[in-house]
């Protein structure tokens, strides 16, 4: 069940999610592939239905879906559900640069596919 947090009491105010991520606690926090695949497989559906459950109260009208650069499939969800979508990027700019240029270093021959 994913929680849902207000900030600010005016029209325009910043509504903060917090959604599952699908790992229990006898899971390794530290694994990372496992806390992808627990993510991926589970938070998707999570913030459908809380989604969901906003509309269907009409209490409140969700302008948009704003997500880190790196969880895709919330941008996924918003368009599924019709709902404007945006992104940001919170790690720094230079690691930004760098993953957007790699397909431009591969093909100039400074690194190769393998890294």
């Amino acid at each position: 069940m994913a929680t849902l947090h207000k900030i600010g009491h005016d029209q325009g105010q910043i509504n903060l999610v917090v959604v599952p991520d699908g790992m229990t606690t006898d899971d390794d926090q530290n694994d990372l592939v496992l806390l992808w695949d627990c993510m991926s497989n589970v938070m998707p559906s999570c913030l459908e239905e809380l989604i969901g459950k906003i509309k269907e109260s009409g209490d409140d009208e969700i302008a948009y879906v704003i997500t880190d650069g790196m969880i895709r499939w919330g941008l996924e969800v918003a368009v599924k559900m019709g709902i404007r979508r945006a992104t940001f990027w919170p790690a720094a700019a230079v690691l930004l640069a760098s993953v957007m240029n790699v397909p431009d270093l591969i093909e100039a021959g400074s690194i190769d596919p393998n890294g």
